[in-house]
């Protein structure tokens, strides 16, 4: 493996691909890397390598066999992690990694996020927006993916010219050449103290 790129998605995450998902792929090619399926039978005895489908049997064996198999997942893990482990093991035996208390009150946001009456932005209405105030927060450590919603919102004015000359906004290229680094206003205020003379 050489290069990974990600396809373009508006609803995700735009042209966006973080440096771990963009570099982080040479593992693939290390000799190191665990390539078949290896067991043992006893805890120090000798490995010895099986198939796929033998690895799979074995592991549902163990798993049907015992009882006192959970699974417990992360909220640092990635969502299909989390679910795959959920999936294994069954949603009876999965535990999220938070408190229930926890897990209630994270619910009790989502939806007040979703149904609420305070309007909760995308990203993406963030990146369209014709206004943003940002009050006392340092974006680029809290919120990696809206700071550069931030930085993609000084490109709305000048795409207009892409918009009339109908180029697919997804090609990056085609649209920095047309746009000639052009960006459109962007203002930002650090807010001091009261009675700072700075």
């Amino acid at each position: 493996m050489r290069r990974i790129l990600n396809r373009y998605n508006r609803q995700v995450n735009g042209y966006f691909l973080c440096d771990r998902g963009r570099f982080g792929y040479e593992f693939v090619n290390s000799d190191k890397r665990i390539r078949k399926p290896v067991v043992r039978s006893e805890i120090k005895g000798p490995s010895y390598t099986i198939t796929v489908g033998e690895a799979l049997s074995q592991a549902r064996k163990i798993l049907s066999e015992s009882r006192g198999v959970i699974g417990i997942g992360s909220p640092r893990a990635s969502l299909e992690s989390n679910f795959m482990l959920r999936t294994l093991v069954g949603p009876d035996h999965f535990f999220a990694g938070i408190s229930e208390n926890e897990r209630r009150l994270v619910s009790s946001i989502m939806e007040i996020l979703t149904k609420g009456p305070a309007r909760s932005p995308s990203l993406h209405d963030t990146e369209q927006a014709d206004a943003v105030f940002i009050l006392g927060e340092d974006l680029t450590n809290s919120a990696p993916m809206l700071a550069l919603a931030m930085r993609q919102a000084v490109r709305v004015k000048p795409m207009a010219v892409v918009r009339e000359r109908k180029i697919p906004e997804w090609d990056d290229s085609a649209v920095r050449h047309v746009m000639h680094n052009e960006k459109g206003p962007l203002s930002s205020r650090r807010l001091l103290p009261v009675g700072s003379t700075k």
